[in-house]
């Protein structure tokens, strides 16, 4: 039980300098994982992680990490020629979503249709499944996408109907309103955070709106969000 760290499905927990493992989580970012491995030549050379390869970090059999190595910085110690030092620098699954591009038009088809169309189209090979987790939506009128990436395709998707996408540990996409996105732990005492902070800006504070170099007359548009 505990932490266990897999790199291409192998068991590397012995070689994780556990005090450096980091995982970052972000709306409408990749998540992240960082940590250190220290290999040591028992006579038999000495393990690489390679760039590329598979991570899985699990805690107490439960999987709060998936992806794989996007970067590793390798160190040697002066005058110490047995062990070796590899930080590791890891992007979650939703990195799948920059590998394939979409060149395709969709008309009157609901945020649903469209993200459906696209995983079967360019994401399945992937391994990547829909489920619940992918929400009807509205209905587009129509989204233009030549040869944008799947993740810019979502992307604009998410701006314009106000939803969030990522992809989880177990490949599984998921599209949804930030309306129904709810925190795993409730801050509701001061015995789950170490320090609070609530900043106010009217940094992007406007009550009028200018579109230049169109003639269109747009409907009154009116945007609702939860902070």
């Amino acid at each position: 039980m505990g932490i266990v760290l897999k790199i291409n499905s192998v068991v590397r927990t012995d070689t994780l300098q556990f005090s450096t493992l980091e995982i970052e989580r972000e709306l409408h970012s990749r998540g992240t994982c960082s940590f250190t491995l220290i290999s040591q030549d028992t006579g038999s050379g000495f393990y690489r992680p390679l760039v590329g390869e598979s991570v899985v970090v699990e805690l107490d059999a439960s999987k709060i990490f998936a992806g794989s190595i996007d970067r590793i910085s390798e160190t040697q110690p002066k005058r110490v020629t047995d062990y070796l030092f590899f930080n590791c620098e890891c992007v979650d699954y939703g990195q799948l979503a920059d590998r394939h591009l979409v060149n395709k038009i969709y008309n009157t088809q609901t945020l649903k249709d469209i993200v459906l169309d696209i995983v079967v189209n360019y994401l399945v090979g992937e391994g990547v499944t829909t489920g619940v987790g992918v929400e009807t939506g509205p209905t587009i009128e129509k989204a233009v996408f030549g040869y944008r990436s799947v993740s810019e395709a979502f992307n604009e998707l998410a701006e314009i109907t106000g939803f969030a996408w990522w992809i989880d540990e177990d490949k599984e996409l998921h599209f949804c309103d930030c309306a129904t996105l709810v925190a795993p732990t409730p801050l509701d005492s001061g015995t789950k955070y170490l320090s609070l902070n609530v900043s106010r800006s009217r940094e992007n504070y406007r009550n009028k709106q200018f579109i230049r170099a169109g003639r269109d007359v747009t409907a009154t548009r009116t945007e609702k969000f939860k902070g």
